[in-house]
């Protein structure tokens, strides 16, 4: 348990280069914690081994009532179809693992899903407390993520987004940028917004608009780009990053990977949505830093393997 104890700390002040905003920071506390608890009170290691199993164990069940959930909506699409079948499979082997961990390979997927299970629990703790700006905060730039059209319309999604911006809007005072693409329509993303906003008495002096950007990465990047060009002191400015609350957590880690601070706020959704789109968040989410989690992962599987 002592390399539990070292390997949290290690996963702690990964977490604290990016000041906490991390993928890492609710998995280092999370490690950290069972290890004092069982080094504090002595605890058996097939109890706690017992534990872990029952995390993975009811973690898979909730993973695996989603994809089910997902797949049954989306069975019409063969690629979605045979991910989601084989992420079925996969979940069904992880359990079993957990039940007969007799066995070396038993034991070696119980320790990698140990893992993936508390960085499961790390993230909806990191969603769940992830905290919006309040509409009293003054911004200089307001930047609104482009998603998916309709033709030249706005998916309900993107009007969400478009509508809880204006609460920050302030005429003459506030730049509103919209950012995206051409994705699955014949018009820019940024274009539709911008057409959207006007509509809405949003000043056309206030707004700039990013028309290349396809994916989330791309939308902080290329608008951080243009902030450099236009505005020589913007690394002063406050600029307020504006989605929908299940994408707002990979958002907020995506700008601090391009070292801004700038503060992301959010529109509520359904509980249908939220659970429609967890995996693909949670999978881009740990994607940022695949390499980490991927060793970390093959650690705790090999000293599950050899306790």
């Amino acid at each position: 348990m002592y390399l539990f104890l070292l390997s949290s700390i290690a996963i702690l002040l990964w977490a604290y280069k990016d000041n906490f905003i991390s993928t890492f920071k609710w998995t280092g506390i999370i490690i950290l914690s069972i290890s004092i608890i069982e080094i504090t009170f002595k605890i058996d290691t097939r109890q706690i081994m017992n534990f872990f199993e029952i995390i993975n164990i009811v973690v898979n069940t909730a993973l695996l009532s989603i994809i089910i959930y997902t797949f049954s909506l989306k069975i019409k699409y063969k690629r979605q179809f045979s991910v989601q079948l084989s992420l079925i499979v996969f979940e069904f082997i992880l359990i079993l693992a957990n039940i007969y961990d007799t066995m070396l390979p038993s034991k070696f997927l119980v320790g990698f899903n140990f893992y993936l299970s508390i960085s499961v629990i790390s993230n909806l703790i990191s969603n769940i407390t992830l905290h919006s700006p309040t509409t009293e905060e003054k911004f200089d730039y307001i930047l609104v993520l482009g998603a998916a059209l309709r033709g030249y319309e706005l998916s309900d999604l993107l009007k969400d987004r478009m509508e809880k911006s204006f609460e920050y809007y302030i005429p003459n005072q506030a730049t509103m940028i919209f950012s995206g693409g051409i994705s699955n329509s014949l018009i820019e993303e940024s274009e539709a917004m911008k057409i959207f906003a006007m509509k809405h008495d949003i000043l056309e002096s206030d707004i700039i608009t990013e028309a290349i950007a396809t994916t989330t990465v791309e939308n902080i990047y290329y608008t951080k780009k243009i902030l450099e060009e236009i505005d020589p002191n913007y690394s002063s400015k406050k600029v307020c990053v504006v989605t929908n609350d299940f994408h707002a957590y990979r958002t907020a880690l995506i700008c601090k990977k391009e070292k801004t601070n700038w503060k992301v706020t959010y529109s509520k959704s359904d509980f249908k949505t939220k659970i429609n789109t967890y995996l693909v968040e949670l999978s881009a989410c740990m994607y940022l830093d695949k390499n980490a989690h991927a060793i970390l992962s093959v650690i705790f599987a090999i000293y599950f393997t050899i306790v």
